[in-house]
């Protein structure tokens, strides 16, 4: 791995306009943007450079009969970041906590991670949509102590006090846009040492999400790709379609009750996915695969449940 270090940098910007409106609420609509330079990527100066030729088109092969991987550090790739975010909160008063934000964005980049380049041969040909790009992401969070008990607006003495007084739950729900899809073929046709390859494109436009899930069932249509002529690109770009999105709603009850005036303690009901809802990772991306298209494997985050006490002094 040759070192020849160059500093990258990020140039960064935005604008934004917040507002203060009724009873405690405000409103933020924001611009984010920057722009990445000289960001570090891995490349092959030994990848092929003419598909079909095989070995002869690598070239340390050609001068030196060097047919392995060799790897630089390579600087003129850039990323770019484009955002709105919105966001809509009440302060923490009587109780009672609320935060709403949405952002709309994307994300481009040449590699994930500084990773490999796909194609070394032809970095230009990697820019595409980022890996980490969820164009829509919108979350709300809240925190609500019921109004009843000692100290509260109702219910400060009684029954209704032991049974409702020192409640408060509170929850965070999330929907987010799938990550997007890296469609790639076996490289074996192609005949160029070190580069990897993509499927064609039949037909124009973008190919249609049916988003099924399940052996057997197609989260796209597959039927608009085929395998590139021999020695030849395939013509799909990277990242150009988006696996399952995700909402999940994580949920917690919590109770206090005043010991003395010094020590209070709390029960604690907490749940992580608290409505169980499967969050389904990408399909299968490899064509020519059994699974390609399919989505057969969810993440390991099924609800989770846990309680607790917790001692204030």
């Amino acid at each position: 791995l040759r070192l020849d270090v160059r500093e990258g940098y990020v140039q960064s910007w935005n604008l934004a306009v917040q507002r203060a409106v009724a009873a405690g609420f405000t409103f933020e609509a924001a611009y984010v943007g920057n722009h990445g330079l000289r960001m570090p990527a891995v490349r092959n100066i030994n990848a092929g450079l003419v598909p079909g030729l095989g070995a002869a088109g690598q070239p340390l092969f050609q001068k030196f009969g060097h047919s392995a991987q060799a790897n630089e550090l390579y600087y003129p790739t850039s990323s770019n970041y484009h955002a709105l975010q919105v966001k809509f909160d009440r302060r923490f008063s009587g109780g009672f906590l609320l935060t709403t934000s949405y952002t709309y964005s994307k994300a481009i980049d040449f590699t994930a991670d500084s990773g490999g380049l796909a194609v070394p041969s032809n970095p230009r040909i990697n820019r595409a949509r980022a890996d980490y790009d969820f164009t829509h992401n919108f979350v709300q969070s809240y925190i609500y102590e019921l109004p009843f008990g000692r100290n509260r607006r109702w219910l400060r003495d009684g029954v209704g006090r032991w049974a409702l007084g020192g409640w408060q739950v509170n929850g965070i729900f999330t929907a987010q846009s799938g990550a997007p899809l890296s469609l790639s073929i076996s490289s074996a046709a192609l005949n160029a040492p070190g580069n990897t390859n993509r499927p064609n494109l039949v037909g124009s436009g973008t190919p249609e999400i049916f988003g099924a899930v399940g052996r057997n069932a197609f989260w796209f249509d597959t039927s608009r790709f085929a395998p590139p002529p021999s020695a030849t690109y395939g013509n799909v770009g990277r990242n150009i379609l988006s696996g399952p999105g995700l909402v999940n709603l994580d949920f917690s009850v919590f109770r206090k009750f005043i010991l003395t005036e010094r020590f209070k303690l709390e029960f604690r009901f907490e749940s992580l996915n608290f409505t169980n809802t499967p969050h389904f990772n990408n399909p299968g991306t490899t064509y020519g695969n059994p699974g390609f298209g399919q989505v057969t494997t969810a993440q390991a985050d099924q609800r989770q449940i846990q309680l607790g006490r917790k001692l204030y002094f």
